[in-house]
């Protein structure tokens, strides 16, 4: 395995999905020790009431942090918050449920990273199926630099579900970011037929999330941002925070 010269963040907001938090802590583990020292984790609970994110002890650079009020569909501010604590120059950012093997994860760290103009989209894989899936509007891997030009990701989407990444992507684009999209590379997709809790689909199907659905109050605020009529990436980490636990990786 060639030298991996400079760390990256893996940014991962958690919400009640303890388990899905678990199979991931079980994967970077599984790392080799050149991978785990050049990754550095960072874990944002967004509020959990029920079952927050709980780490006794771990062998990985990981920061956990947690929003300390539960905000509903905080998805922007759980980014943004990532971002912040992030001390990496490049971040990658998605769902919980989005698994990097090691293979993938060392292709991460080495694709070039010197133009700050790009945004890597990675493709998904169906555990059940064995196949690739396509891309996913929150899934991406960008300079952090890059990410906070635009404002980050913009808060006024949290408390009603949908659009916010949609919007930040459409943002990077508007602002010149060029997209691109990879296929040597790609993430295991897990459901609920792994686990219970391996998303929030639990929480947003009961309020109309499914296929080709959104929320119609944050999609007129999406279009209204990108036509410039409302201005984006305003007063971002509106909320209480803290950093819950620190940890350093150990050869």
């Amino acid at each position: 395995m060639e030298t991996i010269l400079e760390k990256i963040s893996i940014i991962t907001p958690y919400f009640e999905t303890k388990k899905m938090l678990e199979k991931q802590l079980e994967v970077w583990h599984s790392y080799p020790s050149e991978l785990k020292s050049q990754i550095e984790f960072v874990i944002i609970d967004d509020g959990s009431p029920e079952n927050p994110a709980g780490i006794k002890f771990c062998n990985l650079n990981l920061i956990l942090a947690r929003v300390d009020i539960n905000i509903p569909w905080n998805h922007p501010g759980a980014q943004n918050l990532g971002a912040y604590l992030a001390t990496s120059s490049w971040i990658w950012s998605g769902g919980i449920d989005h698994v990097f093997t090691s293979e993938n994860m060392y292709k991460l760290t080495k694709l070039d990273r010197k133009d700050l103009k790009v945004n890597y989209k990675i493709p998904r894989r169906s555990i059940k199926q064995d196949k690739l899936i396509g891309y996913h509007w929150e899934i991406n891997y960008l300079a952090k630099k890059t990410f906070w030009s635009i404002g980050g990701y913009d808060e006024d989407f949290s408390g009603i579900w949908g659009s916010d990444d949609v919007c930040f992507t459409s943002m990077l684009k508007k602002s010149g970011v060029r997209e691109i999209k990879l296929e040597d590379i790609f993430l295991d997709l897990y459901t609920e037929d792994d686990f219970k809790d391996a998303n929030t689909h639990r929480y947003t199907d009961k309020v109309g999330w499914g296929p080709r659905k959104m929320n119609p109050i944050n999609r007129s605020l999406w279009l209204a941002k990108v036509a410039g009529k409302i201005p984006y990436g305003q007063n971002p980490l509106r909320f209480p925070w803290k950093i819950e636990k620190t940890f350093t990786y150990v050869k």
